[in-house]
């Protein structure tokens, strides 16, 4: 059983989108807030009212992380910090398994859109999940992430991975951890998540995204808090800049169109052939001569 939920939050305090939606699951998975040093734990009572939910408090000065910015920008507002602190508070709890989840779902793992619409919503599949999630760490220790898919994710032909209900090497939303293991290197002010799966998978690790459910959220622009003032002071360019300076013979610029809009943006894509170590069988290696 998965021993804890991290959530870290920041400016969404009586705004807890998740919370609310865990309450509606019936989770019985004890709950911690995580805010940092810019804010009070008085601020978030309400959160706090609801049953088995705690807080932990950081401070992101203390925090050493890699933002790929110049030191002279360092930029405070930014969820690597919080990341890379639960990290640590999780093995330092005795945690075996834990969650992290952000702070704004409105839908945690419904079914993907393969499934007819009336099975896809149901309070079991969180649970399903969880135990999914759980299975995959527990079978092979190079599993050091499982997660739900997203609603950007099934955008796209219908013989897609995630419309198959596959897995897929990414990790992005309901982070699943095992602390037996690597934790994984988060940097970046953005794009964290990708650069941290980018990482584990050059490292020889897996990241792995269960593509039968999918975890829904807002826009992160639209609400406040959050990461919303980060975006639109540097844009969402940023986020795939960062991923492919660092890994740039598997990461490259493309461009998208908005799931909410025909607007173009610019994104990124990942050639994993081009990242992965290969593991050649011994019967065609041939010593190399110096």
């Amino acid at each position: 059983m998965i021993d804890r939920i991290y959530i870290p939050t920041h400016g969404r305090a009586g705004h807890n989108l998740t919370i609310a939606c865990l309450e509606r699951l019936e989770n019985t998975i004890p709950i911690t807030l995580v805010i940092d040093e810019s804010e009070t734990p008085m601020m978030y009572r309400a959160e706090l009212a609801h049953h088995g939910v705690s807080l932990a408090q950081f401070d992101r000065r203390s925090i050493d992380v890699d933002t790929m910015r110049p030191s002279s920008e360092r930029t405070l507002n930014a969820v690597v910090y919080a990341r890379c602190y639960i990290d640590s508070l999780a093995r330092e709890a005795g945690d075996k398994h834990y969650c992290v989840l952000d702070d704004d779902y409105s839908t945690l793992c419904q079914l993907s859109a393969i499934y007819p619409a009336e099975s896809r919503r149901s309070n079991y599949l969180w649970r399903e999940f969880c135990d999914a999630a759980e299975e995959f760490l527990d079978a092979d220790r190079r599993i050091i992430a499982v997660a739900s898919g997203q609603g950007g994710d099934v955008f796209g032909p219908k013989d897609f991975t995630y419309y198959r209900g596959l897995t897929k090497r990414k990790v992005m939303n309901t982070f699943v951890f095992a602390t037996d293991r690597p934790a994984l290197c988060w940097r970046g002010v953005a794009n964290e998540d990708v650069n941290a799966y980018l990482q584990a998978a050059l490292d020889g690790y897996l990241c792995i995204t269960l593509g039968k459910y999918q975890t829904m959220q807002g826009v992160t622009q639209a609400r406040v808090g959050g990461l919303t003032e980060l975006y639109r002071a540097v844009g969402t360019a940023w986020k795939s800049w960062t991923s492919t300076a660092v890994y740039p013979a598997a990461c490259a610029f493309t461009l998208i169109a908005g799931t909410r809009s025909q607007h173009w943006r610019i994104h990124h894509r990942i050639d994993w052939p081009h990242l992965c170590p290969k593991i050649i069988s011994s019967r065609f290696r041939q010593p190399i001569e110096r």
